[in-house]
């Protein structure tokens, strides 16, 4: 589609390379998705003491083809609740993040991935406002 290519034209030049190794490593996801996951992975590296957590490697674990789905499901509860022209109300949000925290607690036996899943989540969760639509 013409007007997607184009958003992400204009949003391709204030990416972080992390976003984009993001869209490669999950073209499902698309720029807009992977920037939203890529913040929010970011943030919760300050949530996290975990020794095997740094940027490097919190990128190449999100980019394992395993973490696709529950990548796809946060930034969907992303652009839901900071839609501006409907955004998901407060029970409807806590909810959905109350089932990607369950769809963690299930889908991964590795302390790393869960923490950092996790974390995600919080961080999400008390995001109060974003900018993201303005782009």
């Amino acid at each position: 589609d013409n007007t997607q290519l184009a958003n992400d034209l204009r949003r391709f030049k204030w990416l972080d390379d992390s976003a984009l190794s993001l869209a490669a490593a999950h073209p499902s996801l698309g720029l807009e998705r992977a920037e939203s996951t890529a913040a929010l992975a970011t943030l919760s590296l300050a949530l996290l003491d975990h020794p095997l957590l740094s940027r490097n490697n919190m990128l190449s674990l999100l980019e394992r083809p395993a973490f696709a789905p529950q990548l796809a499901a946060l930034s969907d509860v992303f652009a839901a609740r900071f839609d501006p022209t409907s955004p998901m109300d407060d029970a409807a949000f806590g909810a959905a993040i109350d089932d990607f925290d369950k769809s963690v607690a299930v889908g991964f036996q590795a302390e790393e991935s869960r923490s950092l899943l996790h974390a995600m989540g919080r961080c999400l969760r008390h995001t109060m406002r974003t900018n993201a639509p303005l782009a």
